[in-house]
């Protein structure tokens, strides 16, 4: 994924969480391509499953380029920054 090679990567990250489905830094990394792909609700579902197992996770994504083609979707902002009924 840091080449830029998207659709060769996600595969990898499908094996990965086979193995280690609770994995924050893989379903970071697996929302981060879904992002980088313009995929808002892949990655915003792979980025709360992320949160859920380490809270911290949230911070980093706030900060990390690789979301900004989807910084302004409503899901996206609502997971970074959470009203009472959000995450």
């Amino acid at each position: 994924a840091n080449d830029g090679d998207y659709d060769d990567a996600l595969p990898l990250f499908e094996r990965a969480l086979a193995d280690m489905p609770d994995s924050p830094k893989v379903l970071y990394a697996r929302a981060s391509t879904w992002a980088l792909k313009g995929n808002a609700e892949a990655a915003v579902a792979d980025l709360r499953r992320a949160i859920t197992v380490d809270p911290q996770t949230r911070f980093q994504a706030a900060n990390d380029p690789d979301f900004e083609p989807i910084r302004e979707e409503p899901a996206f902002i609502d997971i970074i920054e959470p009203t009472p009924t959000g995450v």
